[in-house]
């Protein structure tokens, strides 16, 4: 006659059989989560509090690129870079509202900073390119007209 290994009622589902290393309890799935949750959410901080401020050349560069793709008649480049020209300003623009919330001190090391400084700059180009992207390529003036407003006003 065959017997299965039984199993506790904590486990996933798996056997459960001593010192062999299969069964895992639902008590250690929920550490590895909020384990792998707590160093996720640290990673993050970390990367919002460290964020350069000139990663907004990004989206400097790509607008540019994009708008060159468009008078180059290819428009399909231009619309996928537009695109994710607008996905890369909006997680860069949450993760400084993050910085300006979290982390003011070290955005005013950047400030006084004269390597980093400088850096702060990116963002008023990265506004008005993004802003020229919404025009030539998007057709919209009026979320143009927005960001070239925040761009005069960071000016």
């Amino acid at each position: 006659m065959r017997r299965w290994p039984k199993t506790d009622g904590e486990t996933t589902g798996r056997a459960a059989h001593s010192g062999s290393g299969l069964g895992i309890t639902v008590r250690e799935r929920r550490r590895a989560v909020d384990s792998f949750g707590r160093v996720a959410l640290a990673r993050l901080a970390g990367s919002c509090r460290d964020l350069h401020p000139a990663y907004f050349a990004l989206v400097m560069a790509t607008g540019i690129v994009a708008i060159a793709a468009d008078l180059m008649k290819m428009p399909r480049l231009a619309y996928g870079l537009t695109w994710l020209n607008i996905a890369a300003f909006l997680v860069l623009f949450l993760m400084t509202i993050a910085r300006v919330s979290f982390f003011p001190a070290r955005l005013f090391e950047d400030l006084i900073d004269h390597t980093r400084g400088v850096g702060l700059f990116t963002i008023v180009s990265g506004l008005a390119v993004l802003g020229n992207d919404f025009i030539v390529i998007l057709r919209t003036p009026c979320a143009a007209e927005v960001l070239w407003i925040a761009a005069s006003l960071l000016w």
